[in-house]
Order: structure tokens, then C-alpha cells, then sequence
């Protein structure tokens, strides 16, 4: 799935996605489950993630 800033995202699975240097400024997601997703030069600027579950992902270099 191609995630952009400002999407809205629910109740999907989101696993095993690579996100690095992805921009996702405003985006929000709800009740998502990242399992092992690589958040690596990430832009989550007024990003909102509800109930998601974050199973063994990294956060490296991301602009919260």
C-alpha cells in the first residue's frame, strides 16, 4: 500500500513495509498493525496513529 501525507488509513496491515524517507505528514492511522516495519528518515510531522499496534519496528532518523 502507498501511504502519502494526509491519508487516512483503518484497520489495515501495514506489515513488513518499508517506509524509509517516506513523508506522512498528517496521515492518520487507526487501528493499523505494523509488524516489522522499517521507519528509517520517516517525516510523522502531526502524523496520528490510533490503537495501531507497532510490533518490532525501527525508528531511525525520523522527523516526529
Amino acid at each position: 500500500m502507498e501511504l502519502e501525507p494526509g491519508c487516512i488509513v483503518d484497520q489495515t496491515d501495514l506489515s513488513d513495509g518499508d517506509f524509509a524517507d517516506a513523508d506522512l505528514a498528517g496521515a492518520m492511522l487507526t487501528g493499523c498493525v505494523m509488524r516489522d516495519v522499517q521507519f528509517s528518515g520517516t517525516c510523522l510531522q502531526d502524523a496520528r496513529l490510533t490503537g495501531c499496534r507497532l510490533i518490532r519496528c525501527r525508528f531511525a532518523n525520523v522527523d516526529m
